[in-house]
């Protein structure tokens, strides 16, 4: 009755509005492997579920990582492939697409080792 009570606790706290709800039913009725796997797939509020379910006391239940950095914690954006990543990551991703001007649809862990910008003349560099 315990574990009942708890997760019960850790949906109402994630799931406020009842449209949260159904997308976490929804999410965990098409994969239920994704409160324990990591992966960054799914609404947010699987994060949010999994965050609360933690602070309950779930020892199962796994943070998803981020799609581009692979650290744990909140996943506010999506990559155009679906998957989540997290702040400082969308943000890196705005950035580049900024100095580029050209939109950016995937991007390697690492930095660009110089300005894109350096590939036409008279344009400087970072």
């Amino acid at each position: 009755m315990a574990v009942l009570r708890a997760v019960r606790q850790a949906l109402a706290a994630a799931a406020v509005s009842r449209a949260k709800r159904r997308r976490l039913a929804r999410a965990l009725t098409d994969d239920q492997d994704l409160l324990t796997s990591g992966r960054p797939e799914g609404p947010r509020v699987v994060g949010e579920f999994v965050r609360t379910l933690l602070a309950h006391g779930s020892r199962r239940a796994v943070l998803p990582k981020c799609a581009d950095c692979s650290r744990a914690g909140k996943l506010t954006s999506l990559r155009a492939d679906g998957k989540r990543i997290c702040p400082p990551c969308e943000e890196r991703d705005v950035v580049l697409a900024a100095i580029t001007s050209q939109p950016v649809i995937t991007m390697s862990r690492e930095a660009p080792k110089q300005c894109p910008r350096l590939r036409f003349p008279g344009m400087g560099g970072w």
